[in-house]
């Protein structure tokens, strides 16, 4: 059961990294440069995360 849960943290740390990258995206539109810069670092740093929990739960014996 909490190798679910562990699971399911992870595919919401890679929508939350999609969630990032679409408001890169809105900022980049607007010319925020420096914003989207700052946005833009975030999100492979989520979607790491949520790889790195997908892998734990499966080597925990889902």
């Amino acid at each position: 059961m909490s190798a679910v849960l562990i699971i399911m943290a992870g595919v919401v740390f890679h929508l939350l990294a999609l969630m990032v990258a679409a408001l890169c995206g809105q900022q980049l539109d607007k010319g925020e440069l420096d914003k989207a810069k700052a946005t833009s670092i975030a999100a492979p740093f989520f979607s790491l995360l949520g790889t790195a929990l997908i892998v734990l739960a499966l080597q925990s014996g889902f």
